[in-house]
């Protein structure tokens, strides 16, 4: 242990001290302190365990882009593993516990894995483990033990989340010198701004720093401008973390409104999601400092430099007794002074530069302190095992020395924060001269100030973010306000632009990614193997997927991928940023939508109705709807029997309301649905309905149903109830991009309606006992009429190959008519029907249905649609040419009939007659799998290679998950009824 606290100084309130507990060990902290702060005062070096390797590791960096001290928060339900030990706030009766280590963090067996790092090398899983296969699970489970984070929790979340909308002129993200600047200028401008800071307090860089502004201690400076923005009318959002940049202005942001494991005896929320909607943005992220690459470049006690200067400024807590900084920059020289002037003794700077190239400013810096610097020099080696012991320096023509110290501080360079403006598609280059990424775009999607701007002095991020926001003012047409003048310090960074290159043995204890344990030669190695692209290289050695996302590490691996390639960083080019920037807690997103909640549930309008009824309700899609009725304490299987058997020889009852409605009309209705439809439109009569399809662009289809036409511009359409959503974007798409000179309206009716459908030999009986005044239809036929409680409408068209009516009534009297009409269907020996036996009757007549048959593969021709379907001149014609669409070998829809009395399983592969069914390649898959009602036997539908050329062939239908078989005779998809004749009775 050699961390401890300062006697003075800081930001804590040292009147509140806080007591905590690290792995069983009670330790003392204070207010204002973080958990990493809080560690560091109290000694603690090792925090954890490495991810792969179980190599030890301590708090390394003071932010966000931490990868080391992840640790388990909290106890019981209130369990949350792998928290950022540098973002959580220092809480009474905080439980932390270090992860990844068995039986206990000083010693862990599975270090021995460290021993043999050469066995464990980028890809390593992808080479072992391959026999014989049926060990894999075991495998598995070894993997899985020694390699990973924290264990998830076991118990519901017991807290509540908010969900808030903000919209406003400037969204300003980052509260430094930058952010402040652009805040304060865009404010007296007057925009409605909303500035928003991760941290607890305002002032990023700044509440490190020792810098005197406007008399005020740089923080002091901070909390003194942030409440000017406030007074002025700014929304400020502190503890806030923007994770997301999105289309049309969109951010997402998380508001930490307690600190993970808190105890929360109010129930009050714990997070809060925010949706900002903003005219425009600035970017004031800030950088992130990298750490240098040498081998044992992990242990405990080697931090980023400007880490510790936050830790000693801002938290009055030391790191180490004898401090060692190795830099390749300027900047660090202020945060080792800064170290040693709190108490730290600093015993050398070892600089990869000449001494020529060091800044003056530095070397009186460090020649004040008495502080050593060796130029031209790098570090060689780390001595210690869980806490630095002493550090070799390596200089050219010179014989390798050793400094004892128990801190080793690093800087290499600055990565400015622009994950942000990648993510809204901004783009990035590589700039020599300060080894960073920068934004490019002049086209930029927002601003970006500051030092994620590239601008290296507290005084130049100050103007930058001024004029960035004086620049979007002016945009808005609004007057800028004078520059504020600060006298701050204008000290550069001084960054050398090399990466350093590790050679031999060395390199395989080299670390770049700190969290998933990727080292120099992972990556010589991975290039080797042949992955140069760099989204390759990420991938093969997982370098930057890790919960940081590669913060301290990317910017290194670009340097050393261009080296080993030889070529130029820009020329690497950069892997993809994606949101989040920093991991959010799933229930944050979900905001209470979580089990039951975790959508909408929608119900029918005679949903209470059919609860009377008795009926066992299924989940589809978003609805919840009737499966059967039972009766008696019937089983599925026997109700679903009595039900089908009822439409087939009486009448039965069907609530179709989940289907999806659209209304069209206007005079281009008939152009509009012919572009959108296969089937031919133009044709159709008023007063008549024909099935329709509706394909994607690709040719595949989409979407079945039915259209209506009540008068020549007016159509009305059904559509399945899965893909409802779906296909009204789609229509909603084409009305309003490719078929814009189309005069048409079209609107989702789907709630206004409730659909009661009446199929068997008594559903005219049924319909008339009720609405004797429905007008006679013949097959296909629709009408409209007012009655009592509105407008009605009827079709007479079936989906159960049985005489059928369906019904469309106002939703608002559904209720009551549906329980008439279903005590008239007993009277009638019949009743009501649910999914499960409608499923049953469309089998046996070779209906298709979404999900099944229609499974986003299939196409016009594999289903038996051919000679319905245009020539031309519809969505997804074009694409029907493609000769891969023409193989008479794709998979065709056909119908198949059990031969030996087997129940055929659904979803069950087919195979050859006489073939192993356990070596056989499947010939195709059952779809949909029913009793037959008519035949008294096991049916399905199926799609099966080449199947419209084979039938009266059989086949087996092997199930291997349930270790079922059934021989299979193929034919066509209709099994029943095939002329029709029941439709006319």
């Amino acid at each position: 242990m050699t961390g401890y606290r300062l006697e003075s100084g800081g930001l804590i309130n040292r009147r509140e001290p806080v007591a905590f507990v690290f792995n069983g060990r009670r330790l003392l902290g204070y207010r204002g302190d973080t958990v990493a702060s809080a560690m560091i005062a109290n000694g603690v070096q090792l925090v954890g365990r490495s991810f792969k390797r179980h190599r030890p590791r301590g708090i390394m960096t003071a932010g966000p882009e931490e990868p080391n001290a992840l640790l388990g928060l909290g106890e019981g339900d209130r369990f949350e593993p792998n928290t950022r030990a540098t973002q959580v706030q220092l809480y009474t009766g905080l439980v932390a516990r270090s992860q990844n280590h068995w039986p206990s963090l000083n010693f862990d067996a599975m270090g021995l894995i460290d021993v043999f790092a050469s066995m464990v090398p980028a890809g390593f899983y992808y080479k072992t483990f391959k026999w014989p296969a049926k060990a894999w699970p075991l495998y598995e489970r070894v993997i899985r033990r020694a390699a990973g984070l924290g264990n998830p929790p076991r118990d519901p979340d017991p807290d509540d989340y908010e969900e808030r909308y903000l919209h406003v002129d400037l969204l300003v993200i980052g509260l430094g010198a930058a952010g402040i600047a652009a805040a304060t200028a865009a404010t007296r401008a007057g925009l409605r701004v909303a500035a928003v800071e991760a941290d607890a307090i305002a002032g990023g860089h700044l509440l490190g720093k020792r810098s005197i502004i406007n008399g005020l201690p740089a923080s002091g400076f901070a909390a003194t401008a942030i409440a000017r923005l406030q007074d002025a009318g700014a929304k400020v959002l502190l503890r806030t973390t923007v994770f997301g940049a999105y289309e049309q202005g969109l951010f997402g942001a998380v508001e930490r409104l307690l600190e993970p494991g808190q105890p929360n005896p109010m129930l009050t929320p714990a997070q809060r999601l925010w949706r900002i909607r903003t005219k425009a943005a600035v970017l004031a992220s800030g950088s992130i400092e990298r750490p240098l690459v040498f081998p044992d470049n992990d242990r405990p006690g080697v931090m980023l430099a400007h880490a510790a200067q936050a830790y000693v400024n801002r938290f009055a807590a030391a790191p180490g007794k004898v401090a060692v900084l190795a830099t390749n920059n300027d900047a660090a020289y202020e945060a080792m002074a800064d170290a040693v002037d709190a108490g730290m003794a600093g015993a050398t700077i070892i600089d990869t530069r000449e001494e020529e190239a060091i800044a003056a400013w530095a070397l009186e810096l460090a020649s004040r302190r008495n502080i050593e610097v060796i130029p031209q020099a790098c570090v060689g080696g780390v001595g210690g095992s869980h806490s630095v012991r002493n550090v070799t320096v390596s200089k050219s023509g010179k014989p390798a020395s050793e400094v004892a110290c128990d801190t080793l501080l690093v800087s290499g360079g600055y990565t400015p924060t622009v994950h942000l403006y990648a993510q809204a598609r901004g783009r990035l280059s590589f700039e020599d001269k300060r080894a960073a990424l920068l934004p490019s775009d002049p086209s930029q999607p927002f601003a970006v100030a500051g030092s994620a701007a590239g601008i290296e002095s507290i005084g130049g991020c100050w103007e930058h973010g001024w004029r960035s926001a004086s620049l979007v003012a002016a945009q808005m047409g609004k007057t800028p306000a004078d520059l504020e003048q600060l006298d701050l310090e204008r000290r550069g960074w001084g960054v050398a632009p090399e990466v350093v290159s590790i050679k031999g043995k060395a390199s395989k204890h080299a670390f770049v990614d700190h969290q998933n344990d990727v080292t120099v030669a992972d990556l010589k190695l991975a290039v080797q193997e042949g992955y140069e692209s760099v989204e390759h290289l990420k991938r093969y050695t997982t370098l930057g997927m890790g919960t940081d996302q590669g913060k301290t590490s990317n910017v290194i691996g670009l340097g050393l991928l261009a080296n080993l390639r030889g070529v130029s960083t820009a020329d690497v080019g950069t892997t993809t940023y994606r949101p989040p920037y920093t991991p959010v807690t799933l229930s944050a997103l979900a905001v209470g939508r979580v089990g039951k909640d975790a959508a909408v549930t929608r119900r029918t309008p005679v949903f209470k109705a059919q609860e009377a009824q008795h009926a066992v309700f299924q989940e589809t899609g978003h609805w919840l709807r009737a499966r059967y009725y039972p009766r008696n304490q019937e089983s599925l299987h026997a109700a679903t029997l009595r039900e089908a058997s009822a439409v087939r020889t009486a009448v039965g009852l069907y609530d179709g309301s989940s289907l999806g409605k659209v209304e069209f009309a206007g005079p281009d209705a008939v152009p509009f649905l012919e572009a959108m439809y296969a089937m031919p439109v133009a044709k159709l009569g008023v007063g008549r309905a024909r099935y329709a399809v509706m394909l994607r662009e690709d040719g595949f289809v989409l979407d079945d149903g039915t259209l209506w036409r009540f008068s020549a511009n007016r159509f009305f359409a059904t559509l399945s109830t899965a893909r409802t959503e779906q296909v009204v974007r789609h229509l909603e798409f084409y009305r309003d991009t490719a078929l814009a000179e189309l005069e048409v309206d079209l609107t989702d009716v789907t709630e206004q309606w409730s659909v009661m459908v009446m199929a068997g030999p008594k559903s005219e009986e049924l319909l008339r006992s009720k609405f004797p005044e429905a007008p006679q239809l013949r097959a296909q036929g629709v009408a409209e009429w007012r009655g009592e409680g509105g407008t009605y409408r009827l079709a007479r068209i079936s989906y159960s190959g049985e005489k059928a009516y369906e019904l469309y009534v106002p939703a608002s009297i559904a209720s009551p008519l549906w329980s008439a009409l279903e005590a008239t269907a007993r009277d009638l020996g019949g009743g009501a029907y649910g999914l499960e036996a409608l499923e049953w009757l469309r089998i046996e007549k070779g209906h298709i249905a979404v999900g099944a048959e229609i499974n986003g593969r299939t196409l016009g021709a594999d289903l038996g649609l051919s000679r319905w379907l245009k020539a031309t001149g519809y969505v997804g014609a074009s694409a029907l040419n493609k000769p891969a669409f023409r193989d008479p070998h794709r998979l065709q829809l056909v119908g198949l009939v059990s031969v030996d009395n087997a129940p055929i399983p659904e979803g069950a592969a087919l195979v050859g007659l006489h073939s192993d069914v356990k070596d056989a390649g499947p010939l195709g898959h059952v779809t949909s799998s029913a009793f037959s009602v008519g035949r008294g036997c096991s049916i399905a539908l199926g799609l099966l290679a080449g199947g419209h050329q084979r039938h009266g062939e059989e086949v087996i239908a092997w199930s291997p998950v349930r270790n079922r078989r059934a021989r299979v005779r193929i034919g066509p998809p209709c099994s029943f009824d095939p002329e029709g004749t029941r439709l006319a009775k």
